[in-house]
């Protein structure tokens, strides 16, 4: 299915057709086992190049089989005493030249932001709010949110203390991110990576074949498009391709199984919807290669696309169709932590769902949310489809978490979202970033070995799709760390949740960890002593413990750790049960799980269920707003005593 796609027919034989306009530059497109290995590290997203040994793995690297190998790695943690400030055997780190953070007068902890428009706006003022302070002349600070970063050697600050990462400094970059998911094949090459670590055929490898693994997005593949001929790799559309389109039997189940598919076609350097097309496919299109090449050359536009399987029995709300967007935040990659906003962000279409053929073209009932005025008034609707949810009215739903989204989604009640809906949520989630972190595992490795000890952070947006039976599907993965505040908030009411992302980041140095940090440091030493007997703890494996409880503890406005799991939980049981998953897993993942399985150890405190922990040991904290203008535990970081 690599081959040139001839177009059929009459055009054929025209004469005025014998120079035929050549493919798009690269329209070569690989089988789906090569595209699996086709992340373009050597181009950035906006199509730039890069040297050629950008992201490259060493000849020499090995991935690290126990603690011991990390020995001779420094940590990716923004809480540092000095007593870890140094390599192994008591020798200087390489990199010990880094750069002390700038302060402003009159603040202790600095923040700088890139030239984009939201990070001038709404991004600047959520760390002014926190009480981070902004230097006049640039130079390194303890929070730095720029662009993405897509060259390796950014991450290495230049010598002589020159660089823009000082010890225990945060950026909102990790390495390969916006390669390994930013761009609009990534989700396929992952799934295509997966099907390769599980032995599936990818050819034939459908739902009821995968025993649930595999399964965090659908079908895509690739086409460069010429005038009259196309480069495809499409064959698994075409085994199996009506096999989910049953009802899934029960309450939440439609009668009656539609008899076509819906393929939507992206291009490939597309975002905010733009050149987004639906397209219907009945079974005689889908019947054989050469009438899916048929089908392909006539309407499919010129130019490089991905096409991608669509969601024909979605869940709804309502009776309308929508997709959820994913706030989460990349804190470490090995070990592997994620945080996840607890409420998805539901992204609701203006008319009620049909899947139906007549319908397919219509923006209004299948992705446009909100639309724009025809989807309101001038679009004929000879079906009585219009329905919208107008915010002004109450009726546009803007959480997951409450009893009118539990009471109006389709299948409806608490216990199916919280139990089956979001659990497969999480799961898909983790299985993206398992599968994405075996790319880039080596280059976290590398700037921990040069001693390079500064934390690297990735604000992501995923957008996912589920279906009737409460199973999720990846559309894409949003890299680019937009933060869109109140800007809709008719919609998206989503400055609070925003506002509490520096606090568990670390941007304001946990200002809860001087009234609990002696007594985390003795049970992870105690920890230490019983779990790794032999060789004990690499030091960096104390301080990635350490920051993880810094992090749930200064955790707010439903935010919340999702990886790693504790041991004995359904999670990770749901992939250190399975031999395939299981190698995902670093040393340090293990570890981590089993310290809160073990352990777990957090300080006497009481939590608020909106603004997080509000007492720690007795004492009163707060962990948003302007921590110079209040007392309590959060002054501790702004130089100010506590109130005792």
């Amino acid at each position: 299915a690599r081959h040139p796609l001839p177009l059929p027919g009459k055009a054929m034989q025209d004469a005025r057709h014998r120079a035929r306009p050549a493919l798009p530059s690269g329209a070569r497109v690989a089988s789906h086992v090569e595209q699996a290995d086709l992340v373009e590290f050597r181009t950035t997203t906006h199509g730039q190049r890069l040297p050629w040994d950008n992201y490259a793995v060493p000849r020499n690297y090995r991935r690290p089989a126990n603690l011991s190998a990390y020995f001779t790695m420094a940590d990716g943690t923004s809480a540092l005493p000095p007593a870890f400030d140094w390599g192994p055997r008591g020798a200087p780190w390489p990199h010990t030249h880094q750069a002390s953070p700038l302060v402003p007068t009159g603040c202790t902890r600095s923040f700088a932001v890139g030239q984009r428009g939201d990070m001038r706006g709404t991004v600047r003022k959520m760390f002014e709010r926190a009480g981070l302070c902004e230097p006049e002349h640039g130079g390194p600070v303890h929070m730095l949110w720029v662009e993405p970063m897509e060259y390796e050697a950014r991450f290495f600050p230049p010598p002589r203390g020159k660089g823009r990462y000082p010890k225990g400094g945060i950026i909102n970059s990790v390495p390969g991110i916006p390669q390994l998911l930013g761009v609009k094949p990534a989700l396929a090459r992952l799934q295509e990576r997966c099907f390769r670590r599980f032995g599936y055929d990818p050819l034939r490898a459908t739902s009821s074949q995968q025993g649930g693994h595999c399964q965090f997005t659908k079908r895509a593949f690739s086409v460069a498009k010429g005038r009259y001929e196309a480069a495809a790799d499409f064959r698994a559309f075409n085994l199996g391709s009506m096999a989910d389109q049953q009802p899934a039997g029960g309450a939440g189940a439609r009668e009656g199984g539609p008899r076509h598919r819906i393929w939507i076609s992206k291009p490939k350097g597309g975002f905010n919807a733009i050149g987004i097309h639906m397209h219907s496919l009945g079974e005689a299109d889908l019947a054989s290669d050469e009438a899916t090449r048929q089908w392909l050359v006539q309407r499919i536009p010129a130019g490089e696309f991905v096409l991608q399987d669509y969601v024909m029995r979605p869940m709804l709300f309502k009776g309308h169709k929508f997709d959820l967007r994913l706030w989460t935040v990349l804190l470490s990659v090995d070990p592997l932590r994620l945080h996840l906003l607890g409420t998805g962000i539901p992204k609701v279409s203006m008319w009620k769902y049909d899947g139906s053929p007549k319908h397919v073209k219509n923006p209004c009932v299948h992705y446009l949310f909100p639309g724009p005025s025809d989807c309101y008034y001038s679009r004929e609707d000879p079906d009585g489809m219009r329905d919208v949810l107008a915010p002004q009215k109450g009726l546009y739903p803007t959480s997951t978490t409450n009893d009118y989204w539990y009471d109006n989604v389709e299948p409806s009640g608490r216990r199916f979202w919280k139990e089956v809906a979001w659990a497969n949520v999480e799961r898909t989630l983790v299985e993206v970033m398992l599968l994405a972190r075996e790319q880039l595992l080596h280059v976290d490795h590398k700037i921990k070995q040069a001693g390079l000890r500064y934390k690297r952070v990735v604000f992501l947006s995923p957008d996912l799709v589920l279906d009737e039976r409460g199973r999720a599907f990846l559309v894409e993965i949003n890299t680019n760390g937009y933060m869109i505040g109140n800007l809709h908030k008719d919609f998206f009411p989503m400055e609070r949740q925003q506002n509490a992302v520096p606090s568990f980041v670390g941007a304001t140095g946990y200002p809860l960890q001087p009234h609990y940090k002696a007594e985390l440091a003795a049970q992870t030493r105690r920890f230490c002593q019983s779990a790794a007997p032999r060789g004990g703890c690499p030091p960096s494996l104390e301080l990635e413990l350490w920051e993880m409880t810094h992090e749930q503890l200064h955790s707010s406005r439903e935010w919340y750790r999702v990886w790693p799991a504790a041991a004995s939980s359904r999670l990770h049981a749901a992939f250190s049960a399975v031999p395939q998953w299981a190698s995902c897993l670093t040393p340090l993942d293990t570890f981590a799980a089993k310290w809160l399985a073990e352990v777990g150890w957090l300080p006497e405190h009481r939590v608020d269920s909106s603004n997080g922990v509000v007492f720690v040991k007795g004492q009163p904290g707060h962990l948003e707003g302007d921590h110079r203008k209040k007392a309590g535990l959060g002054l501790k970081h702004m130089g100010i005593a506590p109130n005792r």
